[in-house]
């Protein structure tokens, strides 16, 4: 009852479906050139032409994190949309919420980390072989096309496996994929610790009402907070919209720092690939 839809929202969900259609596997190109510069730099061949392509959708990426956080995560990531739509999905099923306790979110949010590490070490530090069907960002990606639906084949895979049960995660627990198991959201977390810009909300002008706590996707327990410090922030700015007072703000507007975030990694994308 009396739900508004914002118009930070609306420019939010434009830009996701956007990134969705122009390019859905941004965040396995993401990945793949994370591990491209790994490779080249333990192996002591890194070469700035034959990096052009990674280097210049990194130096997009990155810079932006560090001014912002992790804009890549709650705009461009086409594996977060399908997160996001799930979730609302759901929300018209399931009246009642699944809530993890503050602990076990806290412990399960180390799960990624986790798995970012043993990528590097075993797939590829040791190289060791991996059938690609067993991951679920790539059928995925398979299937966020349509050309990938001309073939069936991979739907009967460890990965199609995998991309189910977190298809079911992600209806069960908002972006529960994000918080809980993404490598490259690891990554990007670790980054946004250094962000410039942050979302503020004083706590002496604050209520009682915990509404930032309750609209945040990523479980970050917001009324503890003057300052959102933490990494996991996707910026998504639901606190800022929910906030009853107008305490939780934003510098620059979000709306202004979207547009410009997404703007600089889409030119920067696009420049690679040109």
């Amino acid at each position: 009852k009396g739900k508004k839809v914002t118009y930070l929202q609306v420019i939010r969900r434009v830009i996701q479906l956007a990134a969705f259609l122009l390019f859905p596997g941004l965040f396995i190109s993401a990945f793949s050139a994370m591990k491209e510069l790994y490779l080249a730099l333990i192996k002591g061949s890194f070469s700035f032409s034959a990096l052009a392509q990674p280097l210049l959708l990194l130096i997009a990426i990155f810079p932006i994190t560090i001014l912002w956080g992790r804009f890549f995560c709650g705009y461009l990531c086409s594996f977060g949309s399908m997160g996001d739509l799930l979730w609302a999905i759901s929300r018209k099923i399931i009246k009642k919420p699944m809530k993890v306790p503050e602990k076990a979110d806290r412990l399960l949010k180390l799960v990624k980390y986790l798995l970012l590490l043993l990528i590097v070490i075993f797939l590829w530090t040791l190289a060791i072989p991996v059938d690609s069907t067993m991951n679920p960002w790539t059928i995925f990606g398979i299937y966020a096309s349509v050309s990938g639906w001309s073939s069936l084949n991979y739907l009967l895979t460890g990965g199609a496996a995998l991309l189910l049960l977190i298809m079911i995660g992600s209806m069960l627990i908002e972006r529960f994929f994000c918080r809980y198991l993404c490598p490259l959201g690891a990554t990007f977390a670790l980054v946004s610790r250094f962000r410039r810009f942050r979302i503020k909300k004083p706590r002496e002008k604050c209520g009682e009402c915990r509404l930032c706590t309750w609209k945040c996707s990523m479980g970050i327990p917001l009324t503890r907070c003057d300052v959102i410090t933490s990494g996991e922030c996707i910026d998504c700015f639901a606190c800022v919209d929910v906030c009853p007072r107008h305490n939780a703000k934003a510098a620059p507007a979000p709306a202004v720092a979207a547009a410009m975030s997404v703007a600089a990694m889409t030119g920067m994308y696009y420049a690679g690939n040109l």
